[in-house]
C-alpha cells in the first residue's frame, strides 16, 4: 500500500467525478476501451484490463462480519452523505459499469464464514469469485485449496502500489500467494495497533513539558522511557484502600492481544527465516527473542505504582468487552497510556474534551533503527476462489478496485478522516504516517491458527510470566512440527 504520506495534496482536491464508459458491444471481452478514473493518459494497471467487458456477468464477494455487523470495506448500497461510504459506493458503482457486471455480496461471521466456505469448496461450487475473511480465520484455508494463487492470474499484479509490499513479501512462499491486503482492505489499517497519551493527564501529573514528537522523531521512544514515564503516575479514585481496576494510573496493560502481540512485533521478535534450501524454521528461542520477553516480563512483573496489570479472568467485564475496556478507561482519564488499534481514535472523537497524542508502539531500545507495529487479526485480506469460473474477470476486478481504493478511498478515508477529523493536531497527522508505514508482517503470525496458535502462546508467555527459557523450547520444537506439515502441504497445492 503506497505511503500514505506521499499522497499529494491535491489529490484531497479532486472532486468525485469519474468519465463515463464507452460504448460497449455484447463480446464478453470487449477490445473497446472504456473510461479510466481521472484523465491520465496512462494506467498503473495491466492496461488490457481496460479492454474487458463481462455483459452482465455476476461476481459474487463473499466478506466477513465484524461483530454481527457487514463491514463498509466492500459493501455501500446507496448513497449515504457519509464521505467514506459514498467513495465506496461509487468504487464499486464504477465497476459495474466499466466492466458490465453485477456485484453481489453475502457476508457471515469469521467462522461460520470459513465453516460455509470448506463447504462450498468441497461441493465444487463457483457461486463465491471474491473472498474477503476474516483473517485469523479464514487466512488457513489456503492449504485446502480454496484459494487460488494470486500470482498465477491473468491482470492481478501483487506488486502494484495499491497492494501492501510488506505482507507480500512475508506471505508468498514458494513463489505462491494466496491472499493479500492494500488499500482496498482498509481494517488492516484501521486496526493497526498505537500508542495513546493523554495530554491532559500528563500536565496535570507534571510530565507536561515532556515533547513526545521531539521523543519519537529523536528514537528514544522505548520501553524504558515509557515505563519511567508512566511508573509515578498514580491517585486513588475509587475508595478502595489497594491499587484496583477503579484508580487511575500511568499505563494499564490489559489481558488481551494487545499490547503483549503488539510490543512483540515492535521489538522485532523473529518468528521464522526463510532459507535458500526453500525449507523454513521458526527461531522462537534465538538470543534476541528471549531477551525480548524477558523485557516484556519485566513490564508484566513491573511493581511500579502508575503500571498496573487487570486480571481478567473468563467472563470477566474486562474479559467480555476485550479492547472496549481500556478504550473507555483511556477516555475516562483513568490511564495515560493505552496501546490500542488505531480505530480507537474513531471513539475519541466523539469525546471533545480529551487532548491526546497517537505515537508508534515503543521500541526495544534505542539500538534499533525503526519504530514497528502489527495489525490485529481481525482485519480482513483478500483472495479469489479457486473454485470461482471467472477467474480472471474476477482478478480484473480485484486489481483495479485496489488501484481506485488507493487513488479515492485512501486518501477520503485516512487523509481525511482520520489525519483531519481524528487528528488532535499537526504532529499527530505526521505520527500517524510513521505508524501506518511501519506494519509488520511474518509467515507465521499471519498462518498462526494452522501453526498450533503460536503467535497466542507468545502472547501468554508474556502476560502470564511463564518459565521463559524452557517453555519456548517446548514451543520451538512442536510449532516446527507444525511448519514442516503446513510448508509440505502448501507446496503440494503448486500447480
Amino acid at each position: 500500500m503506497k505511503r500514505i504520506i506521499s499522497l499529494l495534496l491535491a489529490l484531497l482536491m479532486l472532486a468525485a467525478c469519474f468519465v463515463g464508459c464507452a460504448s460497449k458491444d455484447d463480446d464478453t471481452e470487449s477490445d473497446k476501451s472504456v473510461g479510466t478514473l481521472g484523465d491520465d493518459e496512462s494506467v498503473p494497471y495491466d492496461p488490457a484490463i481496460d479492454g474487458l467487458y463481462y455483459d452482465g456477468m455476476d461476481i459474487n464477494i463473499y466478506y466477513a462480519e465484524i461483530g454481527g455487523m457487514p463491514r463498509l470495506e466492500y459493501e455501500a448500497i446507496e448513497y449515504t452523505g457519509d464521505a467514506v461510504s459514498d467513495v465506496i459506493f461509487e468504487r464499486n458503482l464504477t465497476v459495474k459499469e466499466k466492466f458490465g457486471v453485477e456485484l453481489s455480496y453475502n457476508h457471515k461471521g469469521g467462522q461460520e464464514m470459513v465453516t460455509d466456505l470448506k463447504t462450498l469448496h468441497s461441493a465444487g461450487d463457483p457461486t463465491v469469485d471474491i473472498i474477503a475473511p476474516y483473517a485469523y480465520y479464514g487466512v488457513a484455508l489456503a492449504i485446502e485449496g480454496v484459494y487460488a494463487d494470486l500470482n498465477s492470474l491473468n491482470y492481478l499484479n501483487v506488486n502494484s502500489s495499491w497492494w501492501n509490499q510488506s505482507y507480500v513479501d512475508a506471505i508468498t512462499y514458494n513463489d505462491q500467494l494466496y491472499s493479500i491486503i492494500g488499500d482496498l482492505t482498509s481494517s488492516a489499517t484501521s486496526n493497526a495497533v498505537a500508542t495513546f497519551v493523554n495530554m491532559q493527564m500528563m500536565r496535570e501529573f507534571g510530565l507536561g513539558d515532556i515533547d513526545l514528537f521531539e521523543v519519537v522523531e529523536s528514537g528514544k521512544w522505548t520501553l524504558d522511557y515509557m515505563m519511567l514515564m508512566c511508573k509515578d503516575v498514580y491517585a486513588e479514585a475509587d475508595g478502595i484502600n489497594d491499587r484496583s481496576e477503579g484508580d487511575r494510573f500511568g499505563f494499564i496493560l490489559g489481558q488481551i492481544s494487545q499490547p503483549a502481540e503488539a510490543l512483540l512485533v515492535s521489538f522485532g521478535f523473529n518468528w521464522t527465516q526463510k532459507n535458500d534450501d526453500g525449507t523454513m524454521d521458526f527461531t522462537l528461542n534465538s538470543e534476541k527473542n528471549i531477551n525480548i520477553l524477558s523485557s516484556l516480563e519485566s513490564l508484566y512483573a513491573s511493581r511500579f505504582t502508575g503500571i498496573y496489570k487487570v486480571a481478567a479472568p473468563a467472563g470477566s467485564e474486562f474479559a467480555t468487552k476485550g479492547v472496549g475496556q481500556y478504550i473507555e478507561l483511556f477516555t475516562e482519564k483513568k490511564t495515560m497510556v493505552t496501546i490500542s488499534f488505531l480505530m480507537t481514535a474513531e471513539e475519541l472523537v466523539k469525546k471533545p474534551d480529551i487532548e491526546y497524542l497517537i505515537l508508534p508502539v515503543p521500541k526495544y531500545n534505542e539500538d534499533q533503527t525503526e519504530y514497528r507495529t502489527m495489525t490485529h487479526d481481525s482485519h480482513c485480506n483478500v483472495s479469489i476462489s479457486s473454485m470461482s469460473d471467472s477467474l480472471d474477470a474476477a482478478a480484473a476486478i480485484l486489481e483495479y478496485m485496489g488501484y481506485y481504493s488507493e487513488k479515492e478511498l485512501t486518501p477520503q478515508y485516512f487523509e481525511i478522516s482520520y489525519k483531519s477529523k481524528y487528528a488532535s493536531n499537526e504532529n499527530t497527522m505526521k505520527l500517524f504516517d510513521m505508524i501506518v508505514d511501519s506494519i509488520h508482517f511474518d509467515f507465521a503470525r499471519t498462518y498462526s491458527r494452522s501453526l498450533d496458535d503460536v503467535s497466542q502462546k507468545m502472547r501468554g508467555l508474556v502476560k502470564d510470566s511463564l518459565n521463559i527459557s524452557s517453555t519456548i523450547a517446548t514451543y520451538q520444537s512442536k510449532c516446527q512440527r507444525y511448519l514442516d506439515q503446513f510448508i509440505h502441504r502448501f507446496k503440494g497445492l503448486e500447480s
